[in-house]
């Protein structure tokens, strides 16, 4: 049996369900893997749903801002990663992230381990400031030790050899598919009462940033153009000011029209909130080379399509390929607001609903994959 440590030096875990569904997986190799991880009190439920197989220690100091210092995601982090894996030495590491990969690359040169790296976003591309620069060359340095590729679809991998200047031959495709959970009918009353939906109400579910340049205030304001019937749930964390600071938003919150939550959701009632709503929207920014190409980093069209609920998307990469295969949802960029989305889907909505589902076990199932983990792992370690 093998010893995998998983480095993950940030403490947001809730909002990026393909590292949980990574490291589960993982769980199910023939391989021990510990996981040194980072609480936040910012959102204290991260740890629900990896799996009790996992070998969890805890960082001693709790995370208190939404972002690390740099004393805590590499020199603390680093320090905590050896000292947990003093009895155990690793003989792989699977490094989370571009900090991940960081410092995932000083444990594989210490403990002599082969290094696995998720790629989740793809790194500012050309810098944008001093910042960029040096995270840009850590990266496309570092990444040269990378033994396995883990990376969401073939677009971005495409597009990630080009950025660092390597073409990786141990890749593994793994899609940010959502935590494997089913909501019961108690989560599902605690969400409508929590947010007041009544079971009347159609719901139009978006899921992320609140940020200007993706156009959520016109959608908003579209929302008026709706039978009233329809509401439109806003579920983030980010951007919530600026979007409330328009009056006219702020009006349509009042009568019920939009509902805006700031808190992250448990994993249960997140899925009971999907459960609840009829139509998903997914707005990505096309001047950022990293939104546009999303595809099946896509975690919110992920948990969409997982629950059945078609989706109001912009013109993208790889996701217009999918809509080509299936009738999932509509391309909003040549309509005029979202009421012609939603009436298009309304239509024909058993067609759509179906294709979401198809659309979902095409492209994002993670059934048998560690299947091919283990046989990728074989590849690169013995197992006594």
């Amino acid at each position: 049996m093998r010893n995998i440590l998983i480095v993950h030096p940030c403490a947001q875990i809730f909002n990026i369900p393909c590292i949980v569904n990574l490291i589960n997986k993982l769980g199910k190799t023939r391989s021990r893997v510990f996981f040194p991880i980072i609480k936040n009190n910012f959102f204290d439920e991260s740890k629900e749903s990896i799996s009790n197989k996992i070998e969890l220690s805890e960082f001693p100091f709790i995370q208190k801002s939404r972002t690390e210092s740099l004393l805590v995601w590499f020199f603390g982090y680093l320090i905590f990663c050896i000292f947990t894996a003093r009895k155990d030495r690793p003989e792989i590491i699977v490094a989370m992230g571009s900090k991940g990969l960081i410092v995932g690359t000083f444990l594989s040169y210490f403990y002599g381990a082969k290094l696995c790296f998720y790629s989740l976003e793809f790194p500012a591309c050309p810098p944008r400031n001093f910042k960029d620069r040096i995270h840009f060359f850590l990266e496309r340095s570092f990444c040269k030790n990378v033994d396995i590729l883990f990376i969401h679809d073939d677009n971005r991998l495409k597009l990630y050899e080009n950025i660092v200047s390597r073409v990786f031959e141990d890749f593994i495709i793994f899609p940010n598919a959502p935590v494997e959970t089913l909501a019961d009918d108690v989560c599902v009353f605690e969400v409508r009462k929590a947010y007041g939906i009544p079971k009347n109400k159609k719901v139009i579910l978006y899921s992320g940033g609140l940020y200007s340049d993706i156009g959520l205030e016109k959608i908003c304001e579209d929302v008026e153009s709706l039978d009233k019937s329809w509401v439109l749930f806003l579920q983030s964390h980010d951007g919530v000011v600026q979007l409330r600071a328009n009056k006219k938003i702020a009006q349509l919150e009042e009568q019920g029209r939009v509902i805006i939550n700031l808190r992250p959701l448990s994993t249960n009632h997140y899925s009971a909130l999907l459960q609840i709503c009829s139509v998903g929207i997914a707005y990505y920014s096309a001047k950022d080379p990293n939104m546009f190409n999303v595809g099946l980093s896509s975690g919110k069209i992920a948990a969409y399509w997982k629950n059945g609920m078609p989706v109001i998307v912009n013109d993208l990469p790889v996701i217009q390929e999918i809509f080509n295969e299936f009738s999932c949802g509509v391309i909003s960029d040549s309509l005029n607001s979202i009421s012609d989305a939603v009436a298009i889907i309304d239509k024909s909505r058993d067609q759509f609903i179906e294709g979401a589902f198809a659309a979902y076990k095409k492209h994002f199932s993670l059934k048998n994959i560690e299947f091919y983990l283990e046989e990728m792992f074989l590849k690169k370690t013995r197992i006594d």
